[in-house]
């Protein structure tokens, strides 16, 4: 467990390598493009990125937090935003703005419902004790976060 300044630096350095992930990521993807690569494999590198860093969350140790925080830094920040560049790809740029909130706006609805909603009420609800509300312990959120990873 670290204190709230290691808290406080985890998310200074999420901020900063999503940001920078970003700016090359929007790069890499016009230097695929001219070479006649899709920009999907931007977006398949920014997933495994986040695959790694999360699970390195799994791990939960200090050493391996930074580590996760800087894979998922990268993942969130490659990944998404060349999400309108592939729909452009895949759709065309007519009807862009509908298509691309199909793949952000659905998908991201549908995602709280399912996995921050129904998954985890079932498991907290299935970890706690009869004719209690309340759950302790990592048991109570632990498999919805491996499910979720």
């Amino acid at each position: 467990s670290i204190d709230s300044s290691g808290n406080v630096v985890a998310l200074t350095f999420f901020s900063a390598t999503q940001s920078l992930s970003r700016v090359g990521a929007g790069g890499l993807c016009d230097v695929l493009r001219r070479r006649g690569l899709s920009g999907a494999v931007v977006v398949l590198g920014g997933l495994v990125f986040m695959l790694v860093g999360y699970a390195c969350f799994v791990v939960n140790t200090e050493g391996l937090l930074f580590v996760g925080v800087l894979c998922a830094g990268v993942g969130f920040g490659s990944a998404w935003p060349v999400m309108v560049v592939v729909v452009a790809e895949l759709f065309g740029e007519e009807h862009l703005g509908g298509n691309y909130m199909v793949y952000d706006g659905v998908a991201s609805a549908v995602g709280a419902l399912v996995f921050g909603k129904f998954i985890p009420e079932e498991i907290y609800d299935a970890h706690t004790e009869d004719g209690e509300t309340d759950c302790y312990g990592k048991e109570c959120f632990r498999l919805t976060y491996v499910i979720i990873v």
